[in-house]
């Protein structure tokens, strides 16, 4: 049972001071994880949210996150690389990344790499040597032309100590989010680097999750969600030079690149500016009020659907589909969940028990709406259901 806000540190900055946003009880702990069978979906774990923002660095963190509930490893699953939208936004950074820092011929680490998708994209692009490091992956270990290795264990000292070189370039890509305490895996990083490594963090951008799109994202297995704010201070306090903050996907994530250094830190790390702060904070005051209005709207849409005859379909077994199937009363009632990634099809949404379809799935049981839950994929999914001869299928952005 929780205990109101700041019971847990900031991730970023440690402070425990804390302005309370928003509580939700009961959600599902793994919803990156679909289960087996509908009884196992049903009965997966749950745990509370509890959204505060820090008045110190203005990261916005579950208060109320057990560690103890969460697990990684076995069907955890989150790749977008099936599809065509998210792969051309990772080409593209992949391809930034190696043409920005001359990633050619050198040594390429990817913490929490999961399928190894991203990773094995900048060692063909620059002829590179990649390290991949998650307990999730299952896969061979060794790349098809040994470029690529994966290590299912976490980044530690220990792990890291297998590498040829040091790295040219880290990559910890929605990692972040999931710690309670990031320094001592930045400070693993920053042993490993030299003066010319290059570190890129990415992670969901607090100022999205503050929109009304965004608080699907709000989901209990990421503790804490950056500020620009925040994600510089977490990279200055581990010992990184800044290099460019900014925000990317349709401002959904925000990413940091900076550089080691050889020089000694020099003082305390400089406190987070106060006005970027209280701008944040003003912002999040109205989260509470916007979240209520949000999702009880969504549930009088459904329900007036409902009493229509309206078949839906909600497309997308992520994060914010099982979030929006968890969360807005009445939606437990759609008739279908759809996603392109093959390894969903057949499982089930913990929550809700949903059975994950495959696009042409709906051919033979056509809906009327498809709920979108990402709006970057509305013009994928519309060319889809075009290809499925459902292009009369009313669409619908969450």
């Amino acid at each position: 049972m929780s205990t109101g806000p700041g019971r847990l540190p900031c991730p970023a900055c440690e402070d425990t001071a804390a302005q309370p946003l928003v509580a939700m009880a009961g959600v599902p702990v793994m919803c990156g994880v679909l289960w087996g069978t509908r009884a196992e979906a049903l009965g997966a774990a749950r745990g509370d949210i509890e959204l505060v923002a820090c008045t110190r660095c203005s990261l916005l963190r579950n208060a109320a996150f057990d560690e103890a509930l969460v697990d990684y490893e076995g069907n955890y699953d989150n790749s977008l690389h099936f599809s065509p939208t998210f792969q051309r936004y990772a080409d593209g950074l992949a391809r930034r990344l190696v043409g920005r820092y001359g990633l050619r011929g050198g040594t390429v680490v990817e913490i929490g790499s999961g399928k190894g998708d991203f990773l094995r994209a900048l060692c063909e692009l620059g002829d590179n040597r990649g390290w991949g490091y998650d307990p999730a992956y299952t896969g061979e270990q060794a790349g098809a032309d040994d470029r690529v290795t994966f290590v299912p264990d976490y980044f530690s000292h220990e792990t890291a100590a297998a590498l040829p070189a040091r790295p040219d370039l880290v990559c910890a890509r929605h990692v972040l989010e999931h710690m309670t305490d990031p320094a001592p895996l930045l400070a693993t990083v920053r042993r490993a680097a030299g003066p010319s490594t290059v570190l890129y963090l990415e992670v969901p951008d607090a100022a999205y999750v503050l929109t009304p799109p965004g608080l699907w994202d709000l989901i209990y297995p990421h503790v804490g969600y950056y500020t620009a704010t925040a994600l510089r201070h977490v990279a200055v306090r581990a010992g990184f030079a800044p290099l460019e903050v900014a925000s990317s996907f349709g401002g959904q994530y925000l990413w940091v690149e900076a550089r080691g250094s050889d020089a000694p830190a020099a003082g305390p790390t400089p406190e987070p500016p106060a006005d970027e702060v209280e701008a944040v904070l003003a912002v999040a005051s109205g989260f509470a009020d916007m979240h209520r209005k949000t999702v009880a709207g969504w549930a009088d849409q459904l329900a007036e659907a409902a009493d229509r005859g309206t078949r839906m379909a909600l497309w997308g077994a992520g994060t914010k589909g099982a979030t929006f199937l968890n969360v807005v009363p009445g939606a437990a009632d759609i008739a279908s969940v759809v996603d392109v990634n093959p390894r969903k099809r057949g499982r089930y949404v913990p929550g809700t028990g949903h059975e994950v379809w495959s696009p042409g799935d709906l051919v033979a049981e056509p809906p009327d709406v498809v709920l979108v839950m990402n709006s970057l994929y509305e013009d994928e999914i519309r060319r889809t259901l075009a290809d499925l001869g459902l292009d009369d299928t009313t669409v619908s952005v969450v």
